[in-house]
């Protein structure tokens, strides 16, 4: 089965309309999710989709679409409940990881020299100290990424402002571990 074929089967499952549907219209059904999983609170959700290219927007739902089809197989071979927690958090990631993308740009970054400028611009508070959990980096790699991504590429990391935004600002939805959610977020693009 071609990758398009599969994406139209889970697309017409998990969201009632075809693929193509969807790429003719990315916008429209990426906002519907971004406020069906109410990530309208921790972002302007039109300011983003005006500012976003095609391609980031096809790239986030291919994204969630993709978790859609790995848990489709994973419950149907190991479990019998319909959708689990870690299905929830895998949306969550996928809409999440890339939303703040629009503030990678030299333009919005030339005020900011540091993350720190960054959580006081925007009323955030860090909070990678707050897990310490081998799987995650030292807090300071956060800092020294973001600093390497302004001082090299002249622009502030999304992965990591999207990180900020959502550990300080998403609030519904059931019981998560958002602050490990957060770090996944934050460390997508370290390399």
């Amino acid at each position: 089965m071609k990758l398009y074929d599969k994406f139209n089967t889970i697309s017409q499952k998990a969201l009632g309309i075809s693929y193509s549907e969807i790429l003719d219209n990315p916008k429209n059904q990426l906002r519907l999710l971004l406020e069906q999983y109410h990530i309208n609170q921790i972002i302007d959700v039109n300011y983003c989709l005006a500012n976003m290219s095609y391609d980031r927007i096809v790239h986030i739902i291919n994204l969630f679409l993709s978790g859609n089809a790995f848990f489709e197989t994973l419950i149907a071979n190991c479990f019998d409940d319909k959708k689990n927690s870690s299905q929830y958090e895998w949306e969550l990631l996928s809409l999440v990881h890339d939303i703040s993308y629009i503030y990678e740009t030299v333009d919005f970054s030339e005020s900011f020299l540091s993350l720190d400028d960054i959580c006081k611009e925007m009323g955030l508070i860090t909070f990678f100290s707050k897990v310490s959990d081998e799987s995650f980096y030292l807090p300071k790699t956060y800092v020294d990424y973001f600093k390497y991504k302004r001082e090299q590429f002249g622009v502030c990391d999304h992965g990591i402002i999207a990180s900020l935004l959502f550990e300080n600002r998403f609030r519904n939805g059931p019981e998560i571990e958002k602050t490990k959610l957060s770090h996944v977020i934050a460390s997508h693009n370290i390399f």
